[in-house]
């Protein structure tokens, strides 16, 4: 793929500073919704580009707008809420595509640090709720809270460790869960080819290059060799 880059950065040619803000603010809600249901996770989510609908953006801006004024007006008896959500506002910027640095919209891997605030939340905000509605037994909640959460955690997560086994099964699941993947589709492609399923590889080669026209000589050369030949077989 050829990439207008500055210094490892991407151009605001090829992205322009609207779009990245409306990625960012889609993909600050976005991380919250995974966090809370944790399925439909990728290895790689391609950026939206132009497509990000208002629906969505509208949506996802008032979540956030609802959100950090409600922090702020329980800030003053509760202030681990506005610490916890400024944390994650805060230490998300490097990594919402403001400074664009490869073509994924978000990554799993970028929301480590900024959930800690979010952890810091709702666990000083559970410990607040039991304490002020005066429950009794309330390390009985507790120890009901672990015993019901852990089970559900150590199942999501083995479900998703799954789809890790191999390149193919990751690669699959991130095609059924994400939308013009090229990047995946190019990934693909070079792995059916490595594995001698050449007329799936070049599906995967189309594809991409359908997605996204602006490629390289090496991927070209790629889906030209697993064009079929003559007969109608494989190269």
């Amino acid at each position: 793929m050829a990439t207008k880059t500055h210094g490892g950065l991407v151009s605001f040619q090829v992205i322009p500073l609207n779009i990245r803000i409306q990625n960012a603010v889609l993909s600050y809600a976005t991380y919250l919704k995974n966090l809370i249901w944790p399925m439909d996770l990728a290895v790689f989510y391609p950026h939206p580009k132009d497509t990000i609908s208002t629906a969505a953006l509208g949506v996802s801006a008032l979540l956030i707008l609802i959100i950090t004024v409600w922090v702020i007006r329980t800030g003053k008896n509760h202030p681990y809420f506005p610490i916890g959500w400024f944390w994650y506002l805060g230490t998300m910027v490097p990594v919402t595509g403001i400074f664009q640095s490869g073509m994924q919209a978000m990554a799993d891997r970028f929301a480590y640090l900024p959930f800690i605030g979010l952890y810091i939340m709702f666990s000083w905000g559970t410990c607040s709720l039991i304490s002020k509605i005066k429950l009794k037994f309330h390390n009985g909640i507790y120890v009901g809270m672990i015993l019901t959460v852990i089970p559900v955690l150590m199942v999501l997560t083995h479900n998703q460790l799954s789809l890790w086994r191999n390149s193919e099964s990751l690669y699959t699941h991130t095609l059924q869960v994400t939308q013009n993947n090229y990047i995946i589709h190019y990934a693909m492609g070079d792995l059916m080819a490595q594995k001698g399923r050449l007329a799936e590889a070049k599906d995967h080669f189309v594809k991409a290059m359908q997605m996204e026209p602006y490629t390289g000589p090496q991927k070209r050369d790629n889906m030209l060799r697993c064009a079929p030949d003559q007969k109608g077989g494989a190269n």
